[in-house]
Order: C-alpha cells, then structure tokens, then sequence
C-alpha cells in the first residue's frame, strides 16, 4: 500500500513506524499488549521487510517475528531508493537504538519537552549510531509537540489556562508540566529557534487551546512566515 500511494501520490509519501503504547487501543483490535522490547523488536523487522520489499526484486527476510520468501512488491515506489521510513518514539534503551539501525526519519515524540531535553535525545540516538557505525547526521529529526498559539498576551494566558484545567482533568490535580511551543507568535518563533539550534528538522504540531481552527489560523499567519 505504501509503494503504491507513493506511485500515485508522485512520491510524497513517509511512512512511519511506531511501537504503540496505549494498552486500550491494542485490545481494541484484539492484539496482545507485548511487553516494549518485544514491540521494538516487530517494529525493527518491519521496517527491514519493507526496506527489502521497495528495493529487491524478490525479497526473503527470517526473523523472530516474521519471515517471508521470494515476496515481490510491484510497482516500486517512486522515490529512490524508497520512501523514508520513520520511526516514532524517544526510549532511548531500545527505540532510539532501533532508529539508528534502520530509519531515515526519527520521530522524537514528546508533547511536553524542552530544547534541552531534545538535544539530550539526539546526543542518545548519536551514540547508538556509533555503536553501529551509522551516520545519524543523515537521519531527519521531528518533534511532535503541544501548540498554545494567543494572537496577544491575554489570547496566549487564557489558551494555557484552558490546557492547563483540561490537563488536570486528565492527569490529576498537580499538573504542571508545559507545552514546548506557548505563548504569542513572537515567543513561539524565538522557541522554534531554540530547538532548531538543537537539531530539530520538523515540527508535528497539536494545538491544544480549545480552538483548534482559530490556532491553526494565526500559527500559519503568523509563525509560519517567518520560520
């Protein structure tokens, strides 16, 4: 299916790998809820398969979890080699370790995060990429994050509050862990750059202030021309 969206989307598509974590959403579906290094491990031979599969004629892999034999994908995908294919995740013992064998695009999935942290986690990925002789400087990086976007000051203070409560209702009394990009479009260009300096390619983005169209609105008015 991915070789063939990227046929017909000309070669737009990135596929992205993750190994879940929400126990609700593998029983919804019926599948066992495996312990993480069991979910790396799938994860890690999919993306191998896959690789195998956009770039082989005929493709035979054994693994603990999957095999296949003489398996052929056609037509190839567009983009050459192959599409990126990214995995999703900051567990820096096994998912970071798994990036550095066998993604092109490393998904660094931390809603609440700071340019620190962020830079602390590539420093991981980096040192896993030595220990296997990659290159990580070749693997893109995105960071998934929360989004509180104000138009002005008071915009911006009423978007926090109202993550704030929501958090709270989720999580409990005491919540106080913060959104990486806040505040008016000048604070948020300035903490885009921040993590830009830290190694940050792209942004996945989710506004969290109540208002979804109305965020987006003033992010893509505001941020987006001038980053």
């Amino acid at each position: 299916m991915g070789a063939t969206l990227d046929s017909i989307s000309d070669g737009r598509v990135i596929l992205g790998l993750g190994t879940g974590w929400a126990e609700d959403e593998f029983k919804a579906y019926g599948y066992p809820f495996e312990k993480p290094s069991t979910r790396v491990r799938r994860v890690s031979e999919a993306a191998q398969i896959i690789r195998k599969m956009w770039t082989e004629e005929e493709a035979s892999f054994k693994g603990h979890h999957y095999e296949i034999g003489g398996a052929y994908c056609s037509p190839k995908p567009v983009q050459k080699p192959h599409p990126p294919i990214m995995i999703a995740g900051s567990g820096e013992q096994l998912t970071l370790k798994a990036v550095a064998r066998y993604a092109d695009w490393s998904n660094f999935v931390a809603w609440f995060g700071s340019p620190e942290a962020f830079s602390d986690k590539v420093d991981v990925l980096n040192k896993h990429g030595d220990a296997v002789g990659r290159d990580t400087g070749e693997i893109t990086k995105s960071f998934a994050v929360y989004v509180l976007i104000g138009e002005d000051r008071a915009e911006a203070e009423a978007k926090e509050a109202y993550f704030n409560e929501t958090m709270e209702k989720r999580w409990g009394p005491g919540f106080d862990r913060k959104a990486p990009l806040r505040g008016t479009p000048e604070e948020i260009i300035n903490q885009i750059g921040e993590y830009r300096d830290t190694g940050v390619d792209y942004f996945i983005v989710r506004f969290m202030g109540g208002d979804f169209q109305r965020e987006a609105d003033v992010f893509s008015a505001l941020v987006l021309p001038e980053v």
